[in-house]
């Protein structure tokens, strides 16, 4: 991009003006609010000196905001304040004043047709002195986007209001000669203002929070020209090979609370909306983004920390008495700056968490990271390092980049997102501005990659991504041959992360047999996850009228005793004690038990053919184990209906599982005669030493504890070494005397293990016979 192009456009966008100021003030005559303040009786106006001592009385001083802290400084802020809570307007007129003067307002900040609200804030009494310097208003709640100050009568002089705002200067006094009328002024939050010094009497103010509940949007209709000459710079822009996304700066400073496209203020809103228009008829996506720039960097703190410190220069510095928190200051040498977006207005996904690479990928008007930061916190000492002092600053932006590049730019994103911007695409389809169709078949090559997919661990157990809008997209599209050519590879890896509504809903748009390579291949992958999403799916299409959905059921069940052979352990669970063990057991189980009820309800279709039945009582049967029986078999042969009960499968299932209690149960337990314990056969060389010394007390029938009388560290590896093997053993630490002792003690517990098992093999198979 060109500086004539830059400057350019600064000039259009600065020609495009709302219907407001960054400011606006007034004066209306005078209505007895009926103010009551609780503690002491109405208050009369114009106010007395004596009720205005009585009301300093029931005050408070008046903190400010200091980054995301609230702090009371009377060299920065000298006023009192007193809570909405504690007054009350007695006068009904009241209502119909402040209804007045805030529609004169919100006409006057551009807000015309907006639903705009005042919340009473507080009331504030400046006294002879009193000031603050400048700041700007934090927004205090969801929705508020400026303040609203009303002055009340009381003599005073001095106290002007200073509000700035691009260079700009607005005065406003309160100080009216004419005590029957009432000042007043409205000003956006992010505008820096300041009270000057009262210099004699006393100031008294109602603070209000502007509040935006509308959804409604200002539209930008008579810019035609300056739109078509912007889309003509962004073209230039395409040719010239420049880097994108760029992120267009607007004038206001928001929070994430409260930014979107409906909530800009003054001139940001038509000047954003001709900003999108200009974008997509170039050609370019343009999304609404906050921006934030940060910095990390050295605290340089004032004289008073200087003072605490040199008051210890004798002492190490005290961590515990270092309130971080309250610190003052600003930052001196940065350490870390860098520019970011991770939030993004509402009707779009976004990029996420999108940092820019260069300062020239950021177009605005103001120097980026200067002036008063939207946030700052000063953290002290921490280990060796010294303190430091953080920024944040927040700018609305417009960001933009060509339609060509967007494929590209998403699979940079997380697997999340770019779900998020395949379902924002199927919800816009007939939408010409995002191409969808186009965009759905870029973005679905650039994610069909098969190495990326198989090198993905879509089980984390932070995430639970559902793949649908994919099987959805290749429906939308209702391509064929680029079903085969890109889908069939995708939907075979992506095949358990697609829900069984999706796949019915992909099966009766194509031709069944063209998925059938899909559904072998999730059959053979030998893991439960797979397996069940592929019985579900069997058994949700087993009512289908269609003939050909039909078949392509019947044809996958023929391969179902195959699909049981080829899960290397198909009755085998997790146990919690495996060293590779990453899996829940109890989610294995449930597994386990949902694949058992589904073979069951599918077993009613091909029942009739013995072969069939033979392989699945078989596949299920051969590797019976008791683990099998007792947290799946039982759990499901025990809920099902007396129509299943009847058929050969349950009936089988039932016989092996009390022929193998039955051999269990033959032979109890026996309790052992002595306290004699093998030493383990399989451990670490590195603790060989350790089980040197505790063979002697293992093979010992007659010693059941051995007294470890060491150093913490020796006691540290006998304590893991005996953790690293089964064994009957355990330990406890005696901390008396020195060094402390490490009581190693024999116990019975592998044989009490053993006979828990064995009760409930014999309570199962009374159940079983019963």
């Amino acid at each position: 991009m060109t500086n004539f192009s830059e400057t350019r456009l600064w000039e259009i966008l600065q020609g495009i003006q709302g219907n407001g100021t960054f400011a606006t003030s007034g004066i209306t005559d005078f209505t007895l609010p009926g103010l009551k303040v609780k503690g002491m009786e109405d208050l009369a106006f114009p106010l007395t000196a004596g009720q205005a001592k009585e009301l300093i009385r029931l005050s408070k001083q008046a903190p400010f905001g200091k980054g995301s802290q609230t702090v009371t400084d009377t060299s920065v802020r000298n006023t009192w304040e007193i809570d909405a809570s504690q007054l009350s307007f007695s006068n009904p007129s009241w209502e119909k004043k402040l209804s007045d003067i805030l529609e004169a307002v919100t006409e006057n900040l551009g807000l015309t047709g907006h639903q705009v609200k005042a919340k009473l804030y507080k009331l504030l009494i400046y006294e002879k002195g009193g000031f603050f310097l400048p700041h700007k208003d934090s927004e205090k709640e969801k929705g508020m986007f400026g303040t609203l100050i009303i002055g009340l009568p009381s003599a005073h002089t001095g106290g002007e209001l200073l509000i700035r705002f691009e260079g700009k200067e607005k005065s406003v006094s309160f100080a009216s000669s004419d005590t029957y009328k009432m000042p007043f002024t409205a000003f956006y939050a992010d505008c820096e203002h300041e009270v000057r010094p009262i210099t004699s009497g006393y100031r008294l103010c109602l603070v209000y929070n502007l509040i935006l509940h509308s959804d409604k949007k200002v539209q930008v209709s008579t810019y035609t020209e300056e739109i078509a000459e912007m889309s003509e710079i962004f073209r230039r822009w395409r040719q010239t090979g420049t880097n994108f996304p760029k992120a267009i700066f607007l004038s206001h400073e928001y929070t994430p609370e409260n930014f979107s496209i409906k909530s800009l203020k003054n001139h940001d809103k038509p000047r954003a909306d001709a900003l999108i228009q200009a974008a997509e008829a170039a050609g370019f996506y343009a999304l609404p983004g906050l921006v934030t720039h940060y910095q990390l960097g050295e605290l340089l703190e004032n004289n008073n920390y200087y003072n605490r410190y040199n008051s210890r220069k004798n002492r190490y510095w005290d961590y515990d008495e270092y309130d971080s928190e309250n610190v003052e200051g600003k930052m001196g040498e940065v350490f870390e700056r860098y520019t970011h977006i991770s939030y993004w207005e509402e009707h779009t996904p976004g990029l996420g968490e999108w940092r820019f690479d260069t300062e020239e990928d950021l177009l605005s008007i103001q120097k980026v990271g200067q002036g008063t930061p939207s946030e700052k916190f000063a953290e002290g000492y921490t280990g060796n390092e010294g303190m430091t002092m953080t920024y944040w600053y927040h700018y609305g932006a417009i960001v933009l980049w060509p339609e060509e590049l967007q494929s590209k730019l998403l699979v940079r994103l997380s697997i999340q997102l770019q779900l998020e911007w395949m379902k924002f695409y199927l919800e816009n389809w007939q939408s010409p501005a995002y191409r969808s169709p186009e965009q759905v078949i870029s973005l679905l090559k650039e994610m069909s990659d098969p190495k990326l997919l198989e090198e993905t661990n879509f089980d984390n157990n932070y995430l639970n991504i559902d793949f649908s809008p994919i099987a959805a997209a290749f429906v939308k599209l209702n391509d064929k041959q680029f079903l085969k050519s890109v889908g069939l590879p995708m939907l075979k890896i992506l095949f358990s992360y697609i829900s069984v509504d999706q796949w019915k809903n992909i099966l009766t748009s194509f031709k069944p047999k063209i998925l059938l390579p899909v559904f072998r291949k999730a059959g053979k992958k030998g893991d439960r996850k797979s397996l069940l999403k592929l019985l579900q799916l069997l058994d949700a299409l087993s009512t289908e009228k269609k003939g050909a959905i039909q078949k392509f059921v019947m044809e996958i069940l023929d391969e179902l005793p195959d699909f049981l052979q080829s899960l290397p352990h198909t009755n085998d669970l997790p146990k919690p004690k495996d060293r590779n063990w990453s899996k829940n057991p109890q989610n294995a189980s449930e597994q386990n038990q949902k694949i058992l009820m589904a073979i069951f309800s599918l077993y009613k279709l091909k029942k009739e053919e013995k072969k069939w039945e033979k392989k699945i009582i078989n596949s299920l049967t051969e590797k019976m184990e008791r683990d099998y029986i007792h947290q799946v078999l039982q759990k499901v042969l025990f809920r099902l209906s007396d129509e299943e009960k009847t058929g050969k499968l349950y009936k089988q299932l039932k016989k092996h599982s009390i022929h193998y209690l039955e051999q269990n149960v033959a032979h109890q337990p026996q309790a052992p005669q002595d306290w004699k314990k093998e030493p383990p056969l399989h451990f670490s060389p590195y603790y060989k030493n350790v089980w040197d010394m505790l063979s002697p007390f293992l093979l010992s029938p007659t010693n059941q504890r051995f007294d470890f009388k060491s150093n913490q560290q020796e006691r540290t590896k006998v304590e893991f070494a005996i953790s690293q093997v089964v064994i009957d053993l355990k330990t406890a630490t005696i901390r008396q005397g020195s060094p402390h002792t490490l009581v190693i003690t024999k116990t019975h517990d592998s044989y009490q293990r053993e006979m828990q098992k064995w009760n409930e093999d014999v309570t199962l198979l009374e159940k079983l016979n019963t």
